[in-house]
């Protein structure tokens, strides 16, 4: 009964060592999305500012 137990027991430390590392594989993708998402919106920031300056200086030039 015991060695039973221990066996169950291993079982279930090894589903949760499993499960641990599924874990932090989607906490490592979710991270990386977010920093390319992050990245895009400052290109897209960027982008609009330099509209902006653009329109500002044709105005100018009127």
């Amino acid at each position: 009964m015991q060695e039973q137990n221990l066996s169950y027991s291993n079982e279930q430390n090894q589903q949760i060592e499993l499960l641990k590392i599924e874990l932090e594989k989607s906490k490592n993708l979710l991270e990386d999305e977010r920093l390319l998402m992050e990245n895009e919106r400052n290109k897209r920031n960027t982008i609009q500012q330099k509209l902006e300056i653009t329109l500002q200086e044709r105005t100018l030039d009127f």
